[in-house]
């Protein structure tokens, strides 16, 4: 399992620091039953809630699947689902607004002072204009 290194005690520092992205992953943390506890600025933008208001949803709210998948197998985040994000599967979100979009989603475990943790990521797939 990772740690968050010392010093980092957000997920926006997590973002910044470790993931070294230009904004395009949406970071959450989630409690193992699937609470979001902490978010990045960019999935707050991304999903149209301010930062507060997302924090305390529970994870199926923007991710309708996630209702008939277990999070957690043998304390670790479920084999299925980094099967899904390993083989590219583009996940149904769903915004403040109600809109839909489609991403990819990358789960992954880590610990740190306060327990056990799920890191979820989010990248929005953009659908590229067909030409005639």
């Amino acid at each position: 399992m990772n740690n968050l290194p010392n010093g980092t005690h957000s997920i926006n520092e997590l973002t910044k620091n470790n993931l070294k992205q230009k904004s395009s992953f949406a970071a959450l943390i989630l409690s193992e039953d699937g609470v979001i506890q902490d978010c990045s600025k960019e999935s707050a933008k991304l999903l149209g809630y301010i930062p507060k208001n997302l924090i305390k949803l529970h994870i199926s709210k923007l991710l309708p699947k996630l209702v008939e998948i277990e999070l957690l197998k043998a304390q670790r985040v479920n084999p299925y689902l980094r099967f899904l994000s390993r083989i590219d599967y583009q996940f149904e979100l769903i915004a403040m607004n109600g809109n839909r979009f489609v991403g990819q989603i990358f789960f992954s475990d880590i610990d740190n002072e306060e327990g056990h943790r799920l890191v979820v990521l989010i990248n929005p797939v953009i659908k590229k204009k067909q030409l005639h």
